[in-house]
Parts: structure tokens; sequence; C-alpha cells
């Protein structure tokens, strides 16, 4: 009877800790690059992707490399600000040998209507400076740009979107890293502004 005891025991607590463990390791550096995307910490999510590929890896580092405009600064501390609100879970890890497809489903701030708001706002008023005869120097556009994207964040109300994303994955030396960093994962991460960028890209036939 101690025997069986003790043997239904260790079976609860395997299956105990397996509960624990979470995700499968496949999945890890998926988990791990969300996670740190949480807080945009871009070092610890460039740990997860696989290391020869540079484009990924520069893409992720562009999340924050803030040029020297209020534009890139006010829109870093806006992701920043918004990444902390979104949530993620992996649904389904497909495993082929060294390779595999990690399914998330994800929810963020959808930060387009604000983008959109921005630009079109900013529109107007070059447009009235233009027909009042004057251009707005250098400096006074990015005080006109600073005023108009904090009016217009004052103004934002939070709506949510949802988007399913499969993430390849690749074991590289005993270690599983993300081989392609997705469009779609950046745009989860950065409120949904690579959605508008591209959309007013093709609206103005860029």
């Amino acid at each position: 009877m101690k025997k069986l005891l003790s043997a239904m025991l260790l079976l609860v607590m395997s299956l105990s800790l397996s509960a624990c463990s979470g995700v499968n390791e496949a999945a890890v550096p998926v988990d791990e690059y969300f996670k740190a995307a949480k807080t945009l910490d871009t070092v610890a999510m460039e740990k997860q992707i696989l290391p020869t590929n540079t484009e990924g890896i520069e893409k992720n580092k562009e999340l924050l490399q803030a040029e020297d405009d209020p534009f890139s600064k006010l829109f870093i501390d806006f992701m920043k600000d918004k990444a902390k609100k979104m949530t993620y879970s992996i649904k389904e890890t497909k495993v082929d040998g060294d390779k595999a497809t990690i399914t998330v489903d994800t929810k963020y701030v959808d930060a387009g209507p604000l983008l959109k708001a921005v630009f079109g706002d900013l529109i107007m008023k070059m447009m009235g400076s233009a027909l009042s005869g004057g251009e707005p120097s250098e400096e006074e556009a990015k005080t006109m740009f600073t005023t108009v994207m904090n009016e217009q964040t004052a103004k934002f109300e939070e709506t949510f979107k949802t988007k399913t994303i499969q993430i390849p994955v690749v074991k590289k030396d005993g270690k599983w890293y993300i081989e392609q960093v997705a469009e779609d994962m950046i745009d989860v991460i950065s409120s949904g502004f690579v959605s508008v960028v591209s959309e007013m890209g093709n609206a103005f036939g860029e």
C-alpha cells in the first residue's frame, strides 16, 4: 500500500512539475521575446533571435532608435507606455526536428487611430500655413508636431486589437531561436503603428 501511495505521489509531483514548466522548449525564445517586449527591453529581445539573422536583429533595434526629432521621442515614449498593456498566449507548438512553428495569440493597444489623427491634423495645419503665405521653419514644424501629438494623445481613447501570429523557430547549437522577426511581431509591439505607416504609404503610392 505504501509503495502504491509513493508511486502515486511521484506521479502527481511529476505532472505538477510538467505543468509548472509551462512552455515547450521550442517555444521558450518566443515566450522570452514577448515577455521582454512588454518593457521594450530590446537587448533581451535580441538574445532570442537567431544570431545569423542580422536583418531581424536590426529590425528589432530600430524599435528604439530615436532620431533627433520630437516625433521619434514622443512616439517611443508612447510606445513604451502601451507595450506594458500587451498580452500574449502561446497556443500551439509544432516541432519538426530542429525547426518548429509557434502560434501566438496577442492582444495590444491599437494606436492606429492616433497616428492617423496626428498626421491628418498636421497636414491641415501645414496647408493653413502655406495658404497664408508662410512656410513654417524647421523649429516651428517641430513645435507644431509636438503640440498636435500631445493634444491627440490626451484625447486618445484606448481600444484593443487581437492578432494571431505564427513564428518560425530553429534549434542551433542546442538552443532554440526565433528564425524570422515577422512584421506582425513588430506591429503588435509598436501598438499597430507598422500597419498604419504601411497603409498610409500605400495611399500615397509609396
